[in-house]
């Protein structure tokens, strides 16, 4: 990777992903959980400004120096919600792939779409006419991206550790899931219903009906396009067609 000086890392994550906050563990991992869709999608992968990676079935573990210790606290949100629950951790036995990560400094949450979520899971409530983010940035504030690094190591293509670059400040990375073909409201309920499997809840999403005008909506895209840094991270990933709702699970208080 790049041995350029302290930056903010912004972690673009964009296709059916589960986020798992896990503050309350001894090591504080926060987890990305990739759901095994794969006869709908092509298999997920790294990008940087400099290249990318296919990240294969299994557990990936990306670290890197200068992280801030891990908080007993949870993870801060911003932007857009998320469809937020506690539930105990579970081995995500059903996962393709999972990747463990640092606790991030904020989740954002980034082009929410309506949905009605309902719930057959005693003590996680549904969420009707939700507006829930589709996409996250995991922001890392003054990092050293130097010490960026994968365990086991992928097969970087054009070559090993396609690097990070420091453009005002900021590096980027985003981990994606393509669809195969252009998704619709089936593509996106069968996404999700696979990624409550997964946690071990039973929970459906279907995109609502109604319309959004008297449903409350933060200024996320607003925010995005003011603050370059956050932008930056928005304009230059590559669009997925995928638009299901993303999970935040994090333990039972």
């Amino acid at each position: 990777m790049t041995n350029d000086k302290v930056v903010n890392l912004h972690l673009y994550l964009v296709g059916p992903f589960v986020l798992r906050d896990d503050y309350k563990d001894s090591q504080r991992f926060f987890r990305v959980l990739i759901p095994d869709v794969m006869e709908t999608h092509n298999k997920p992968g790294i990008k940087t400004d400099g290249g990318g990676a296919v990240l294969d079935n299994g557990v990936w573990d990306m670290t890197f120096s200068n992280v801030r210790n891990p908080s007993a606290d949870p993870v801060r949100t911003d932007g857009e919600a998320f469809d937020t629950f506690c539930w105990s951790r579970s081995p995500a036995a059903s996962a393709y792939a999972v990747v463990r990560l640092p606790q991030p400094d904020c989740v954002y949450g980034l082009e929410a779409e309506l949905f009605d979520i309902t719930s057959d899971t005693d003590g996680v409530p549904g969420a009707p006419r939700a507006l829930i983010a589709t996409k996250a940035v995991l922001v890392y504030e003054n990092i050293d991206p130097s010490g960026l690094a994968f365990s086991p190591e992928p097969k970087w293509h054009p070559g090993p550790g396609a690097g990070l670059k420091n453009i005002d400040g900021v590096a980027t990375m985003h981990i994606e899931m393509d669809p195969k073909e252009t998704a619709n409201d089936e593509h996106d309920m069968t996404c999700y219903r696979n990624m409550s499997k997964m946690v071990g809840v039973n929970r459906f999403l279907r995109p609502s009906q109604t319309g959004t005008e008297s449903v409350p909506r933060s200024n996320s895209l607003r925010a995005i396009r003011r603050d370059p840094r956050i932008f930056r991270a928005f304009e230059h990933s590559k669009y997925n067609d995928c638009g299901s709702g993303l999970m935040l699970v994090r333990p039972p208080s």
